[in-house]
């Protein structure tokens, strides 16, 4: 095996074990608070910002608007964020 597919192999291995990490430890979140990862992110990023439009939160996590629009339905939902529609 060539030294190029080795260090590659070493990569890989390395990647997955981040991988399941995170995994992991998204789950023990989920178990603690009922939340995930990116509901989580979601609220933080809005605490520290204060009031944010779906785009602009969508922006700051480098995620789509749908994407951050089926969170924050979710939040709301929950109780957690309220959401207020702008008439612009």
């Amino acid at each position: 095996m060539s030294t190029e597919v080795g260090n590659l192999k070493d990569v890989l291995i390395a990647l997955r074990q981040i991988m399941r990490a995170m995994e992991n430890q998204a789950k023990r979140l989920a178990r603690d608070t009922g939340l995930s990862t990116a509901q989580l992110i979601s609220l933080q990023t809005i605490d520290q910002a204060g009031s944010l439009s779906a785009g602009e939160l969508a922006k700051a996590l480098s995620l789509s608007q749908a994407t951050v629009t089926a969170i924050t339905a979710r939040l709301v939902e929950r109780g957690l964020i309220t959401r207020v529609r702008h008439a612009t």
